[in-house]
Parts: C-alpha cells; structure tokens; sequence
C-alpha cells in the first residue's frame, strides 16, 4: 500500500480536510491578532489602573465599563449590516487604532482619571474585537465543520496568548508599560490586511457585497430584530448562561486583581513592573496549558462527553476555587490564582469554543443578531450587575472576602445548570432548523394561511404530473382564509379520471350548495369512480338528514351511484331505512353479476356496517377470486375471525393478494403463534417470511413486538428490513421508546455487516482487481442502504423517533449546511456508545482516522481482493456469493473453479444462475458440458434456459427432456 503523506497524517489527526486549511489558516490568524490585540492592551490599561486606583474603584469601573459597553454593543449591532462585508471589519478596526495611537501619545501626561478612561475603552475594545471574529467564523463555517474546526480556530487565540504574555514578560521592564501600546497598534494594522481575503469569502454573491438599498436602513432595524430573537428559547438560554458566566468570571477577576495588588505591593507602593511581567508570565503558562488542552483533546472532549459536560467544566472548576477561598485553604492570592488560571485556561480554549457551537444551531440571520445581543449588550450590562453586587457584598460585609467566595461558588452552580440545560435546547435548534417549512400533514391541527404556501399549492393545479395533483388537492384542505374552489372546479374537467375524482372529493367534502350544480354534471361522467365519488357529495350537500332525496337512486342503474346511495342507507338509525338498504344489500349480494356482489361488499365497508357479517362470510365462499378478496377486507371492518385460519394457509402458499394481506394486519393477537412460525421458517420463500413480518407489525400489541424482536436478533443473512419496520410501527403506535438493550443484538449486527461492507469497498478500491469488481461493489452499496435504512429503524425504537426521521430525512441534501445540520443533529441524539459507530457511516466528510476507529472497534480485517473473493465463494450469504461469482467470471480466476463449481447446485435460484455464468467462462470448454447438463432439469424456467443456450442445444431436444 502507498504510504499516507505526513501533511495528510497530519491533518487527519487534526480532524482537518485538504480544502478546510485555507479557510481555517485565515479565520485562525484574524482571531489571533485579535485575541494578541485584546489581551496586551487589557493588561497595559489593568497594570497602570492598579497602579493608581484601588479595589474601592475597581467595583464602580466595572459598572462604567457595562454602560459604556452596552452603549458600544447597541450601536454595533446598529450599524453592522448596513455597510458591504469585509468593508465594515476593515472601517472598525481603523476607528481602533486611530484610538489607541491617540491614547498612546498623551497617555504619560495625561490626569489620573484618563487610565479609567483606558481601562473603560479596553474592555469596550475587546468585547467588540473578539465578537467581530466570531461572527465572521459563524458566517464560514457549517455546524459539523464548526464542531471539529472551531477549537483548532480557539487554538489560534490561545496561541496569541502565549505571544502576549512572552512579549508583555520581556518588553515590559526595557520600553515601560505604556510603549506596550504599539504591540496593539500593530496587531490591528495586520487585521487590516486580512478584511479583503475574509470579505472574498463571506460575499459569495454580489447581492451580499452590495450595501442594502437605502429603504432598508430602517433605524430601528437592529431593536427589531433583538426583540424577534428574544422569544426564541435557546437564545434566551444562551443569553442567560452569559449573564451568569460574564458575573462569575468577575468575581473571580475581582479577587484576583485585590489580592495580585496586595501581594506586590511593597511598603505601600505598587511595583508595576514586576505586576506587569507576573501577568506575563502567568498568561504565558496558561496559554501553554490552553493550547496543549485546544489542539490534543478539545474536539475529541467535546465528541466524546457532548456539550454539556465541556461546557460544565469551567464552572466545576470555578466552583473549587471558590470552596479554597471559603475554607481558606492555602493564601488567598494562590486560591484567587488558581481560580483565575483555570477561567483563563478554559474559557479562551474547551469553553470558548464549545460556547460559540450554540450559535451555529440558529439560523443564519439569528446568529449575528444573538452574538451581538450575547457578547456587546448582555455581557456588558452584567459588569454593572457585578459592580452593584461587590459594593453590597465587600463594602456592606466590611470587605469578607469569604463572602465573595460564597457568592461565587452559588453563580458556578447555577452556571453548570443552564449548561446542561443548553444541551437540550441545542438539539432542539437543530430540530427547528431541519424542520423550517416542513408540514406535518398527518396531523389535523396543521393550517396553510401562508401566501406563498398558498401559491405553491396552487401551482400543484397546474403540474403535468397528475399524482402531483392528487397531493395538492389533499394538501389544499388545510388551507384557510383562501377560497380554491374556482381553481378545484378547473380540475373537475380535466382529462384524467384520478384528478377528476379526487376533485370531486375535495367539492362534496370542502363545498356548499353552490357546487350542487357541477356535482350532479360529474353524475353522468364516463369514469365509475368520478359518478361515486359526486353522487357522495351530492348526497352530502343536498339533504344529509333527508333520505327520501337518496331513495330514488337506489334503483339507478348505475352502480357506482347505487352503492353510494346504498350506504346511506345502511348507516341510518332508522329502522325503516336500515330495513330498505338490508334488502337492497341481499338482491346485491346474491346477484348472478359479480360486479354487483363487489358492490355489496364496498357499500358495507363505506359504511362500517356490523349488521352485515352474513352477507361477508357468505361472500368468503364466492366462485369469483376478486368477490373473496374484497370479501377478506371487508371481514376487517365488520370483525368477522372466522377467515384468519383459510387466510394464514393462502400466505403460507404464498398466494396471499395484497388486500387479504391488509385484511391479516387486523387480526388479534391470537394468531401471533401462526405468524412466528412463518416468520422464523428459513424453508419458507422470502416473501412469506417479509408479509408475515408486515402483519404483525399491523397487529401490534407486545406479543407481536416480542416476536419481532426475537427475529432482529437472529443473523440469518441480516438484519432484515421488514422485521424492523414492522417493529418499529408497533413501537411509534406504543409511544414509548424501548430500552436499548432490547434492541442491542440487532445494532451490534448491523454494525458489523455496515462496516464489514465498507472495508470490503476500501480493499476493492486498492485491489488489484478492482477493473473487474464493479458488479460486486454495486451489490455491497445496495446492500450497505438496506442496512443503514434498517439501523436508523432500529435507533428509532430506542431514541425519539421523530428526531431520527426528521435527520435521516436531511441525510440526503444537497445543502451543505443543511447536512452538516442533520448529521449533528444524530449526533446529539444518540448515546455515545451508538454515536462513534453511526456518525462515520454517515458522515461522508468524516476523516480516514475516524472510518479506521470505528474499524477497529468492531474489529474488521483488511484483505487482499482476491482473499475476499475466495472466502465469499465460501459464503452463505446469496448477497456475497452471487457477488463473488460476477467477479470470478469477469476476472476469469481459474483457481476458484472448485469453489464456483459448489454452487451450480446451491438452493438458491440466482446463486445457480450466476455460477452456471461463471462456471461457462472460466472452466475448460471440455469440462463445461458435463458440468452444466444437469442443470437442464432445473426447476427453474430461466436456469433451463439460459443452459440451453449457453450448450446451443436445440429447442426440440430441450423440450423432450423431463421437468
């Protein structure tokens, strides 16, 4: 085998894609220069406040900084959108650097209050720095691309991280802490650089590189659409999780920052220099730590203990500081150091991008609209919540510190529970998202008052397909506020019949009495099914109570009409004409026309009528094979358990008609026994054994299941698809999902035959043979969608089943958001026992590495093709023989003569045929006739013939021989 690249080793362990490196190198420097711009200008503006001010002030400048920072969030939130991408990056971080260079200048001779000044303007610049960086990586990436690129863009901040600490370390003490400035200034001049790169790529189209039309800037744009998402839950979650996290994290930075002060001040006086290098060096070591956590193990700790769990971690370890400072274990500036390394450590690497996977389950034009709320307006307002908190709780409580520490640990607890609440709300986004404009039309409380619904349906009228038609008039009776009849009269005139009835449908069933009119025309139409369907709903809109109107048509001599009017009849709770349509029914059913008799039988179906059974059971001993079908079906309706015994022996003749079938899904549970043994009979053709599983899954109830699950777990070939679906319907009918380990035998199959067929595509893919594998690499993909469409039936009896249809149903987009959506969306679904098998079977972008983990896990052995070949033949699965079979004849591998030879007499009818093929091409022309002449006596007509040609033996010696 070709050895792998190291470059292609190297990003598979990074879970990176060739075509996802430019994009990440680009998103991963913008956010390194801003998080290297953020953290050296917060310490420069930190050091020279503390070098002025207190913790007495320090409480009062986090309020500033929340009004100030609210203010700045609000009109960000204004003004993004209203200038093309990229052109607004680029215009604010000019505004920045024109800024600081400016402080910079007169910073040295500036008063006292001008570093709160700093401090104010520091924070404003990193909350809108970082979320300017974020919102261009939500624009970029999907969610399952964010999922495994967004801590490795994190790891690019925490790289910054470590640059900043070693250059405030070292040039802090030579230039001084205010020359520190220019490491900011030119960090953001860099910036600049990469706006028209990234405004390339979030302007995919010129309608998103243009600026709105002027009618759009509406002033209040902004206001509107914070409201809209405030009523959307999982922002409001994620809205409170900041809230709480922004007032934990100052707590922590508050004890911090008293205690680093106390601790390097000497003699009363501040040594700044050696404050600054401490915040250096202390950034320098947690960023190492950050980076080793971001690129080893953040995206594998998020796929393998979810969202929640990642999210809960900075708290739980917040929460234990804050128990070190109440118990006062240790010195307070090592407890308020560790806390604040492991807020640090967390929150700009596990945290950071672990809380930005929230956003990217909102719709695209949410998802600025929330950061914005979350990190310019939310974040902000709380710093004045927390100043508010700190003067009650230190000044109030004369300066406890253990009050502060209690108040901590109580914010952490509370942040680990709107975390595990996220989770949830994040699947639910993802739901919402998958399920935007999808009807559940099973449901009768769903409405159609939309206008452009409206006239999708309405174009429905007009299709050439006419089945597409036949849905739009279903779908048009749940449209309200919209009349559609005039467009409904339009289809009771069209040329074909189907379309003509169920527009005749929609008039007797949605209409009033002006349609009385076109239904009586549509009386006299040429197609049966189009003058009974009329003849309902003129009967239904004419007189419903009154069946004098209907008596006449009793006697009418078209039956269609006879039959509906009979119906009528025999649902009155009249006895007169209950009495009437009783003898209309026996001059039916024991007519000389069968046509009549079929007749009878649909007008006691229509009407469920229980009075009837004689007249059924005598029509299950009709002369005519379609009287006793329907009269099979009607036997369902009128709870007739006499015919099961004669209808379980036609299914095991496999002569059962497909109405009889739906006459069995009837049955009750007694004749669960009967079906398990049809079921479970290998002797028995395939078909029996699939409709035996369809008729306990309509029977339902928990023996049916019981047998259904029994049959799951047997590997016989595997799993099959019936058996699952049958199962599956008795479980959804149920409304309650089974435990897993009813279910585990079956996943643990179709794990291994899923996986199984995909080593043994990746061995065809570099097998010698692959030129002659095409045959059996179409079998193996035919067979790996049986699977998979059985595996997701069986995930649906044990996780939500609405969840996994409404995924599965996505699988196959062409959206590439939409399917990154939907392969996440399994992905929080399942258990992560099931999750690390399914998610690389679905996932087509997955990673070589993550398809040979699972690989390995269900312990799939690589092999040669022709190995495989070989141990096919000796297989017995029909699926991989008739497979191994093409491959022999095509590949001519003579040595496998033996093995082709065993299956010219094997039971199954397709494995015989295809090895006569095979036999035909590759044994010697000496050998063929001996070896092919007993199959001229194959009971099978194709086999017969296919020998006869291949022998060229004349059609009149073939006809002599015996059969």
């Amino acid at each position: 085998m070709t050895a792998v690249p190291l470059t292609d080793r190297i990003l598979n362990m990074l879970l990176v894609k060739r075509d996802e490196v430019g994009p990440l190198l680009l998103l991963g420097a913008n956010l390194f220069l801003a998080t290297l711009a953020l953290i050296v200008s917060q310490i420069v503006a930190e050091t020279l406040f503390l070098s002025a001010y207190g913790g007495d002030v320090l409480v009062y400048v986090y309020m500033v900084n929340g009004v100030g920072a609210v203010a700045a969030g609000a009109a960000y939130g204004r003004a993004q959108g209203k200038v093309r991408a990229g052109m607004f990056e680029m215009i604010m971080v000019m505004i920045f650097i024109m800024l600081f260079v400016m402080i910079w200048v007169v910073i040295d001779s500036a008063p006292s209050w001008m570093l709160i000044v700093l401090m104010v303007f520091a924070e404003i610049f990193g909350t809108l720095i970082i979320l300017q960086a974020w919102n261009t990586n939500g624009a970029l990436l999907t969610t399952r691309s964010a999922k495994r690129l967004m801590p490795l863009i994190s790891g690019f901040g925490t790289i910054a991280g470590i640059l900043s600490g070693l250059l405030v370390g070292m040039l802090a003490g030579p230039l001084g802490t205010v020359n520190l400035i220019g490491i900011v200034v030119l960090a953001l001049m860099l910036m600049t650089g990469l706006a028209y790169p990234l405004a390339k790529r979030l302007c995919v189209s010129m309608e998103r590189i243009a600026p709105h039309k002027k009618k759009e800037r509406e002033p209040k744009q902004f206001a509107a659409g914070a409201v809209a998402v405030l009523g959307n839950r999982h922002i409001q979650v994620i809205l409170a999780m900041t809230a709480v996290a922004t007032l934990t994290s100052m707590l922590v930075d508050y004890q911090f920052k008293v205690f680093s002060q106390a601790h390097f001040t000497v003699d009363g006086t501040l040594e700044k220099d050696r404050l600054s290098s401490f915040y250096g060096q202390l950034q320098v070591v947690v960023s190492v730590l950050a980076l080793a956590l971001q690129f080893g193990m953040a995206s594998r700790v998020l796929d393998r203990f979810g969202i929640a769990m990642t999210l809960a971690l900075l708290p739980a370890v917040i929460l234990t500081g804050a128990f070190g400072i109440v118990l006062g274990i240790g010195s307070y500036f090592a407890a308020a150091t560790l806390s604040r390394s492991g807020d640090k450590i967390l929150k700009f690497s596990l945290y950071g991008s672990t809380n930005q996977m929230l956003f990217m389950a909102l719709p695209d034009h949410l998802q600025k609209t929330a950061r914005t709320l979350s990190s310019a307006i939310v974040r902000p307002a709380t710093f004045i919540l927390a100043g508010v908190l700190l003067i009650g709780v230190t000044q109030g409580a004369g300066m406890n510190d253990a009050a502060v520490g209690w108040l901590t640990g109580a914010m952490a607890l509370i942040w680990i529970i709107l975390s595990v609440t996220a989770e949830r709300r994040y699947l639910m986004s993802l739901l919402n998202m998958l399920a935007h404009n999808r009807i559940k039309f099973h449901t009768d409380k769903i409405e159609i008052t939309d206008s452009d619904a409206i006239k999708q349906v309405r174009s429905l009228f007009t299709s050439d397909d006419h089945d597409r038609i036949i849905n739009g008039l279903k779908i048009a009776r749940r449209v309200k506020g919209t009349n559609l009849m005039p467009d409904v009269m339009e289809l009771t005139h069209h040329e074909n019949a189907r379309v003509r009835t169920a527009a005749a449908d929609f008039l007797g069933e949605m209409g009033d009495a002006s349609e009385l009119g076109r239904l009586e025309e549509l009386l006299k139409d040429s197609d049966p099914g189009v003058r009974a369907k009329a003849a309902q709903g003129y009967f239904l809109l004419s007189h419903p109570d009154n069946l004098d109107f209907v008596r006449p048509h009793l006697d009418s001599p078209d039956l269609p009409v006879r039959t509906v009017a009979l119906s009528f009849f025999l649902a009155s709770e009249r006895n007169d004409e209950r009495q009437l349509g009783d003898e209309t029914l026996m001059r039916l059913a024991t007519s000389d026309d069968p046509e009549e008799r079929i007749a009878a039988l649909d007008a006691v179906m229509n009407q469920k009528a229980q009075t009837c059974s004689t007249t059924v059971l005598a029509a299950l001993e009709d002369p005519t094979p379609e009287v006793r079908c329907r009269a099979s079906l009607a036997a369902t309706v009128v709870n007739c358990p006499g015919v099961w015994g004669a209808l379980l022996q036609r299914l095991k003749e496999d002569r059962l008609h497909p109405m009889e079938l739906a006459a069995l899904g009837t049955a009750d549970a007694a004749v669960v026994p009967q079906l398990q043994e049809l079921l479970n009979d290998a002797s028995l053709p395939i078909q029996v054994r699939r409709q035996s599983a369809q008729i306990l899954g309509r029977i339902g109830g928990d023996a049916a299941l019981e047998v259904l699950l029994e049959r799951l777990h047997k590997p016989l070939l595997t799993v099959p698809l019936d058996a699952a679906r049958a199962a599956s319907r008795i479980v959804r009918a149920q409304e309650k999902s089974l435990p897993r380990k009813q279910v585990a035998g079956a996943l643990e199959l179709l794990y291994d035959d899923a996986y199984q067929i995909i080593t043994v595509l990746a061995d065809f893919e570099e097998s010698p043979l692959r030129d002659h594998v095409s045959v059996a690499a179409l079998v193996m993909r035919r067979r790996l969608r049986r699977v998979m469409d059985t595996l997701f039936t069986v995930l649906g009896m044990t996780y939500p089943a609405d969840v996994i249809d409404l995924a599965v149903a996505c699988l196959q987009s062409n959206d590439k958001k939409q399917l990154g959506t939907a392969i996440e969306v399994v992905n929080q679904a399942l258990e992560r026992e099931d999750r690390g098998r399914v998610i690389p079977l679905i996932e087509s972008e997955s990673p070589a590495t993550s398809l040979s983990a699972a690989c390995k896990r269900i312990k799939v052995t690589r092999r040669d093709g022709e190995e495989r070949i070989e141990r096919w033949l000796r297989h017995a699965d029909p699926w991989r023989s008739t497979a191994a079979l093409w491959t022999t004849a095509d590949a001519q591998l003579k040595q496998l003569r033996e093995k082709v030879r065993i299956h010219l007499t094997s039971d199954h009818a397709v494995v015989r045929e295809t090895a006569a093929l095979a036999a035909w091409n590759i044994e010697n022309p000496d050998d063929r006739r001996q070896l092919l002449e007993p199959l001229l006596n194959d009971p099978v007509t194709a086999i017969r013939e296919l020998v006869t040609s291949l022998l060229n033996i004349p059609t009149d010696d073939h006809a002599k021989r015996p059969t």
